[in-house]
């Protein structure tokens, strides 16, 4: 252009080669539904930020993984913030809260310091380390079993069971579900997630009770969708994955379904299953399908000003499996400063149901049950 020479070799050159075709575990059918009911809620809720996840639990394939606001790439010069960019389901740190629970539930039942069938006391109140746990209603509740504990998210039955468990079978428990580590995805950027222990310097006992209900701990929403997935998976962990295929110069590979490890005994994950889908009957009633048992749990992180009105969440979310006992799925949502239902901890339910009922019709699944 400028009249200057261009020096230039053709000794080295090498012709194009055609890359590899990869084929994804993601179902575009899936995916279509579940960018529709992220959208659609969020609109709903005026919620700033929100994911949606879709897991085989047997493989850990994913089936679909939405988050809003998101961006065209054919259009990607139109964007105004580079945080669009960002894939938060892997890459986004955010405080789980009472979907945790389930979790410690589990780990005190395969190491059987509770059973399935017990009950606790619940006082309201909980001294752990010097420090009180309370129940986020403040009140007491007396004899309470694990499946209305979950119904009612009460700390106070969390932090109990974790101090059954002690640190050292409550932390490792938690490093085997797969927490404060990477799923190690195939997908670029993926975030570890931030988890005290016992031998770190910041860390002392009263994490052991608010890590139980899901506070002062920052996971990825994958981290908590695999250890669902896990739940669902007759207690074996799953590696997450998207391509499943890699074909090259005719040559098909296909990748097989990575197996991490035995999390929790068969039994116990039929255990906490049962408990699950006994807890979602007496929970929201926005997260049930009539017809179809579905484990689930509700997540909520607390508005961070102190001045903000008593149970007003920055953070709602919803995760859950199913049908019980063969589960075919596990979805996984949340949604970021909802202003609409910002005082309702079952906010997220609505889409968890409108997704596990897409699934539902769209594998075929038969109804189990006349109830709701």
């Amino acid at each position: 252009r400028y009249g200057k020479p261009v020096m230039a070799s053709l000794e080295n050159y090498q012709p194009a080669r055609d890359g590899v075709d990869l084929a994804l575990t993601i179902d575009r059918n899936i995916q279509y539904e579940a960018e529709r009911v992220l959208r659609e809620s969020m609109d709903t809720m005026q919620a700033t930020l929100g994911t949606l996840i879709v897991v085989d639990p047997h493989t850990g394939g994913i089936l679909a993984m939405a988050n809003e606001p998101t961006f065209e790439p054919g259009e990607y010069a139109t964007v105004t913030s580079n945080e669009v960019y960002v894939n938060a389901a892997v890459s986004s740190l955010y405080t789980p809260g009472t979907s945790f629970q389930p979790l410690t539930l589990a780990l005190a039942l395969n190491s059987r310091v509770i059973r399935a069938d017990e009950t606790y006391d619940d006082r309201g109140e909980l001294t752990v380390g010097r420090q009180q746990v309370t129940n986020a209603d403040r009140q007491a509740h007396g004899l309470t079993t694990w499946p209305k504990m979950l119904a009612g998210s009460y700390n106070v039955g969390a932090a109990h069971v974790a101090v059954l468990l002690g640190p050292t079978r409550f932390y490792e428990g938690l490093r085997s579900f797969g927490f404060g580590a990477k799923t190690d995805i195939d997908l670029p950027h993926e975030a570890p997630g931030i988890m005290w222990v016992p031998t770190d310097s910041l860390w002392n006992l009263f994490y052991l009770a608010t890590n139980s209900f899901g506070k002062d701990i920052s996971t990825t929403p994958l981290q908590v969708a695999m250890a669902y997935a896990a739940l669902a998976n007759d207690g074996l962990l799953m590696r997450p994955y998207v391509v499943s295929q890699l074909c090259e110069q005719g040559q098909v590979y296909t990748r097989e379904p990575i197996t991490v490890r035995r999390v929790l005994a068969p039994e116990v994950a039929r255990e906490i299953s049962h408990i699950l889908a006994e807890s979602t009957q007496l929970g929201p009633q926005e997260a049930r399908v009539p017809g179809y048992g579905l484990a689930g749990k509700t997540g909520t992180a607390p508005a961070p000003d102190r001045t903000a009105p008593e149970h007003m969440y920055s953070m709602v979310s919803y995760v859950g499996y199913g049908p019980v006992p063969d589960a075919q799925f596990v979805i996984f949502v949340k949604f970021e400063q909802p202003r609409e239902t910002m005082w309702r901890e079952g906010a997220a339910a609505p889409a968890f149901s409108r997704m596990a009922r897409y699934l539902i019709d769209y594998y075929g699944i038969p109804p189990q049950t006349s109830s709701s």
